[in-house]
């Protein structure tokens, strides 16, 4: 016993050396393309490297979220005021693990009050549809929209303002735009939103401001509020998600410029341009003053305080955007937004390599005849 004891433990000291070693050849080997990954995307094309799996290694700590999938019913509910608020989930229906249709479920069994907004395609099968009718979810069938604009925005204006209108028709004060692969997990996230709204009033007071996600919230993309997850007073969602389309919102607002002072006015980037645009008549392009919109206009949530879950991309690797260790975070988190907000910091500023401060830069390429993403 005590022989087969020691064998074992030779072999596995065996093993674990020649998992570091093969962990130093693999980071050596693919350290250039690591490094140049995350100062590029800071965090999303990292995992795409073999090498990133070398991370998980005994020289890095690691943390695990599990969150169910199915026993939904095991989260407990908290009594909190929903009545007059609408949850829209908009976009194709995210049939894997019957997502869309567990997270109706969900929102049911924690926010049962709460009106729930499925906001899809009039092409979507009839009989899945029924089981969402059966749920009492609220259903708004869209046809498509002839363009789909820049990276298919006006297919997101389309079925985000059409549920924000039924919302309107149901009386609610509130809306929380969501999408079809993204979930709210926190039996508490209706009352600490609406917290939110109260303890941090807009600066001027003559509108609200939207609340929005860390997660695609960057610091140096201009105007670069993300558009997974907002949650506002119903008028100002409607004027954000305006369903004016894309083209004719740039030839309106933009005299027909797809791109300002290197930032392209596609997806989130035009959606938080126009909604600034349409408030403040003249904005300039600059870093400094989305910093100053995003103290005034917004309010940033980390994906922890709500416990969202997106299933998109290498969602297995949720705080890749905020915690990479390896450059500057890209996105605005809660905790950068409240100082923001309390003038403790000012700015965002930080430098490149070449001592250029950082801020996203786009340009017009002929040879692949798009826009490019030239400079962070």
């Amino acid at each position: 016993m005590h022989f087969s004891i020691k064998k074992n433990l030779a072999i596995r000291k065996l093993l674990s050396q020649a998992y570091v070693r093969l962990s130093y050849f693999f980071i050596n080997k693919f350290k250039k393309n690591l490094i140049t990954n995350s100062t590029l995307v800071a965090g999303r094309k990292l995992i795409k490297d073999f090498a990133f799996f070398f991370f998980f290694s005994p020289r890095n700590f690691q943390s695990v979220s599990i969150r169910p999938k199915y026993n939904l019913k095991n989260l407990k509910p908290i009594p909190q005021d929903c009545e007059d608020v609408s949850l829209i989930i908009q976009g194709p229906i995210c049939k894997k693990d019957d997502f869309t249709l567990n997270s109706v479920k969900l929102y049911n069994h924690l926010f049962p009050t709460a009106k729930v907004i499925l906001s899809t395609w009039q092409n979507e099968e009839e009989s899945y549809i029924e089981l969402f009718r059966k749920l009492d979810c609220h259903i708004v069938k869209n046809k498509y929209p002839e363009t789909s604009g820049w990276k298919n925005i006006n297919y997101q204006l389309q079925t985000t303002n059409s549920g924000v209108q039924l919302a309107k028709k149901l009386g609610s004060s509130y809306v929380a735009k969501t999408r079809t692969d993204f979930r709210l997990y926190s039996p508490s996230s209706i009352s600490f939103l609406k917290s939110l709204l109260k303890t941090f009033p807009s600066s001027d007071f003559s509108s609200n401001r939207i609340i929005i996600s860390d997660i695609a919230t960057c610091r140096h993309r201009i105007y670069g509020a993300t558009d997974i997850f907002h949650f506002g007073k119903v008028e100002t969602i409607d004027q954000y998600w305006d369903p004016l389309n894309w083209e004719k919102s740039i030839e309106n607002y933009f005299d027909g410029k797809k791109l300002i002072n290197g930032t392209p006015l596609r997806s989130e980037i035009f959606l938080c341009a126009r909604y600034l645009k349409q408030k403040y008549g003249k904005i300039p392009f600059s870093l400094e003053h989305w910093w100053s919109c995003l103290k005034n206009d917004f309010i940033v949530v980390d994906f922890d305080d709500i416990d969202a879950f997106w299933y998109k991309y290498d969602y297995h690797l949720e705080q890749r955007f905020s915690r990479s260790y390896l450059d500057h975070p890209r996105n605005v988190r809660f905790a950068d937004w409240l100082s923001l907000y309390n003038g403790f910091i000012n700015d965002f500023h930080s430098l490149n390599k070449d001592g250029s401060r950082k801020c996203e830069t786009w340009a017009y390429n002929q040879k692949v005849n798009k826009y490019i993403r030239v400079k962070i």
